[in-house]
C-alpha cells in the first residue's frame, strides 16, 4: 500500500490542453491532491499528480492516453481540490443537465464500437469544507453520488468491469466509464443516456451536486462543495490485465454561463 498526504502542487499543464477546444484554462481543473492511496492500482501509473490539470492530450474514444493517469484498485482513492468552489449550476444551452463537474479517466470503446466500453468504475464523493480550513479534515462533511446504474453496494459485481455493453443501458453515476475525446471541450458535459460522446464534449463522466446522498442514503442537494474523492468500486479479475483499477486523468469544474473566465 502506498499512501501519502501532498501539499498543494500546481503543475504547468496549460500546454497539455492544446488539443482541446473551448475556453478552459488550468484554473478549471483540479489544482491540488490532498490525499491518495494507490493500493491495488497499476504500478506504472502510481503518480497522483497526474490527475492535476487537463486530461491526457492524446486521448481518443478508441485509444486512451495512459501517459496522464493515476491508478488505484480496491481500497485505493484520490482526493482533489480546486482553485474555486464547485457550484450547483442551473441548466444552460451548453450544459442542459446542469452538471457541475466532470471526472476524466481512461475508459475506451474497443474497436471504436460505441455500444461497448472498457470500464473500471469508481465511486465519486464530494466534500464540503465546513470549517474553512482549506483541506479535508475531521470537521468536513462528505456525501457520495447516487448510484444510478448500476445500483447496489460495493464492491460491484465483476460483470461491471472490463468490456461492458453500454448501448441499451448506459452506465451512469460512476467515474471512468466514458471515454475522453481530445477534440472536444472539457467544460461541456457528455450526455450518458446517448451512445458515444456528445457533440462538442471532451467526454468523461459528469456529476451534479443534486445527485448526492448522505451516509444513511438520504438525498442531499448542495449549493457548493470544495473537494472531490474517487474510490475504486470493485475487485474484479480481468485476466491478462490483472485486478481491476480505476484510472483518473483529470477533474474539471464547470462554470456558470455568466462566468467568462475561470476566476478563483
Amino acid at each position: 500500500m502506498r499512501w501519502a498526504w501532498l501539499s498543494g502542487v500546481v503543475l504547468g499543464v496549460t500546454s497539455w490542453g492544446t488539443a482541446y477546444t473551448g475556453p478552459a484554462t488550468s484554473l478549471d481543473f483540479a489544482s491540488v491532491v490532498h490525499d491518495f492511496s494507490s493500493l491495488g492500482g497499476q504500478s506504472a501509473y502510481a503518480d497522483p499528480s497526474k490527475v492535476l490539470g487537463w486530461p491526457g492530450p492524446l486521448a481518443s474514444p478508441a485509444v486512451p492516453d495512459n501517459s496522464k493517469v493515476f491508478s488505484f484498485g480496491w481500497g485505493g482513492w484520490v482526493t482533489v481540490g480546486f482553485s474555486r468552489a464547485l457550484l450547483n449550476l442551473a441548466p444552460s444551452p451548453s450544459n442542459p443537465s446542469g452538471a457541475d463537474f466532470i471526472v476524466f479517466g481512461n475508459a475506451f470503446y474497443p474497436g471504436g464500437n460505441i455500444l461497448t466500453a472498457w470500464i473500471e468504475p469508481g465511486q465519486v464523493e464530494v466534500g464540503v469544507d465546513a470549517n474553512g480550513s482549506g483541506v479535508p479534515d475531521a470537521g468536513d462533511l462528505w456525501y457520495r453520488t447516487r448510484r444510478r446504474h448500476p445500483e447496489g453496494a460495493l464492491p460491484l459485481p465483476n460483470s461491471w468491469f472490463g468490456n461492458v455493453a453500454v448501448g441499451a443501458q448506459p452506465v451512469v453515476g460512476w467515474a471512468d466509464v466514458t471515454p475522453v475525446q481530445n477534440q472536444g471541450d472539457p467544460l461541456v458535459p457528455d450526455d450518458p443516456r446517448s451512445p458515444g460522446i456528445s457533440a462538442g464534449s471532451a467526454g468523461g463522466d459528469a456529476f451534479d451536486l443534486d445527485w448526492l446522498q448522505d451516509a444513511q442514503g438520504r438525498p442531499v442537494s448542495l449549493k457548493r462543495a470544495h473537494f472531490v474523492r474517487i474510490r475504486h468500486a470493485g475487485q474484479a479479475s480481468l485476466g491478462f490485465f490483472g485486478q481491476s483499477s480505476t484510472e483518473v486523468s483529470a477533474v474539471s469544474i464547470l462554470r456558470s454561463p455568466s462566468l467568462t473566465s475561470a476566476q478563483p
